[in-house]
């Protein structure tokens, strides 16, 4: 089992997995524009619309693997 320390001293182990994340009000508006924008496209060009949580789970699998960390501590995501 892999265990690691967040920055609060919480200890997170491997096998624990989020159900859920809370997004803040601006997190949620943001989310949302982006969702109605690219259901718009998929919808116009005759496909099915995404529901949010699939619209989600796609950013995240295609992100997760491009997120980097710099010596500074700070993320970025690597764009071929």
């Amino acid at each position: 089992m892999l265990t690691g320390k967040l920055k609060g001293g919480s200890i997170v182990k491997k096998e624990e997995k989020m159900q859920a994340l809370r997004l803040t009000k601006k997190e949620q508006k943001d989310v949302n524009k982006k969702w109605m924008e690219f259901n718009k496209i998929i919808v116009n060009a005759g496909g099915a619309p995404l529901t949010e949580s699939e619209f989600l789970h796609e950013i995240l699998r295609l992100a997760v693997p491009k997120v980097k960390i710099n010596n500074s501590k700070q993320m970025y995501l690597e764009i071929e």
